[in-house]
Order: C-alpha cells, then structure tokens, then sequence
C-alpha cells in the first residue's frame, strides 16, 4: 500500500500542477480529506470547469459536503466509483481514496476522458 500510496501522491502532483494549481500533496489521506485537491485533480484530467464548493473546510460537514460534490464530478465525467461515497473520501479511507485515484487513472488511460494516453 506504501508503494501505491506515493505513486498516486507523485500523479495527484503532476495532475495539479498540469491544471496550474498550486497545491502540493504529501500525506494523501490527509490532503484529500476537503474533497478540494480530488475536485481540482478531476477538473484537470477531465477539462471541466469545478463546480461550485466549500474552499475552506473547518468542518466535517464542509468535508463531506465537498465529497458529495465529487462523487457527482464522477458521475458526470462518466467515470464508475462503485462502493464508495463522500464519508469515505471524507474520513480519509486510504482504500477508498486509492480507488478514486484508480478509477481517474483507468478512465484517463481508456480515453474515457481528456488525457494523453489512449
């Protein structure tokens, strides 16, 4: 898990930096708890403008609230999250986290969304 841990950090990174955001991720439970960098990580991978959310998250809720928002970003960039919902992202479930990055990745490299690799 280490060993896909910090290769999801390294392509969340390059990710953001490709979308011009500033963010540096390094602990990535920590840093994708707010649903903020997942949010600028799809608008990057997929060419779509971020909706509406929470910039500053003080609270779960605000947290969970954002998470929401990405599980809809999914769904409309057609890319399938099966099993896993905003309190998951929200509560940094590494498992869960790792599956979100999988499932951007997989979509990114099938051409079901904007990407260099098809």
């Amino acid at each position: 898990e280490d060993v896909q841990k910090r290769s999801f950090t390294k392509w969340v990174n390059v990710q953001l930096k490709k979308g011009d955001h500033d963010e540096e991720v390094t602990d990535l439970a920590e840093d994708l708890k707010t649903g903020i960098v997942l949010l600028k990580v799809l608008a990057s991978t997929t060419g779509q403008n971020l909706p509406p959310y929470n910039k500053v998250c003080k609270s779960e809720i605000q947290r969970v609230s954002n998470q929401s928002i990405v599980i809809d970003f999914f769904q409309s960039a057609k890319i399938k999250l099966i099993g896993i919902g905003p309190q998951d992202l929200a509560d940094g479930n590494m498992r869960a986290m790792l599956a979100a990055m999988w499932a951007i990745i997989y979509a990114q490299q099938i051409g079901a969304i904007k990407g260099e690799a098809r």
